[in-house]
């Protein structure tokens, strides 16, 4: 009996430890979105509409890898994103139900977020930052190897205020 609960677990278990081999990493970096049904553009669609909860999902991704990227290790950062406003505005498109994200000159990424940087319980740096970049579309040109990424004009404003905020400290 032993013999054959031994032999039915070893498959469980082999894969169990597989998967446990395969998890990425834990995170440097956490994320909070403090109230997002306030902030000004986190939708996938429409116009005013709540914050998605796949934008943040990718925003967050977006701020992981940057963490990553920026933050020394043995660091945890800490971001409460207070307002994420997107690059663009979602238009009606030919069909009904279906919009499209138009960028233009007046509608620039914007985000507010307090962050705290600690290492082993002591506090390194803390602030808040309303990051934004009026010239985003100036970065079109660069963006043939990111075509695939939605968030590509946040990611590479807030590359910058990683590079500025973490990558001397």
């Amino acid at each position: 009996m032993r013999l054959r609960l031994a032999l039915l677990a070893s498959p469980v278990l082999a894969c169990a430890v597989a998967h446990a081999a395969d998890a990425p990493p834990p995170s440097n970096t956490v994320v909070k979105y403090i109230h997002p049904e306030h902030f000004v553009d986190a939708a996938d669609s429409g116009f005013g509409g709540t914050a998605s909860p796949v934008v943040l999902a990718e925003m967050t991704s977006v701020f992981q890898d940057l963490g990553a990227q920026y933050i020394s290790a043995g660091e945890q950062l800490t971001l409460d994103v207070t307002d994420i406003d997107l690059a663009g505005r979602y238009q009606p498109g030919p069909n009904a139900g279906d919009w499209t994200r138009v960028m233009t000159d007046a509608d620039w990424p914007r985000m507010s977020l307090h962050y705290t940087l600690t290492q082993d319980g002591k506090v390194l740096s803390q602030g808040d930052a309303s990051i934004s970049d009026m010239s985003y579309l100036s970065h079109a040109g660069k963006r043939s190897n990111s075509s695939d990424d939605k968030f590509y004009y946040e990611r590479t404003m807030l590359d910058r205020w990683f590079k500025k905020t973490f990558a001397s400290k």
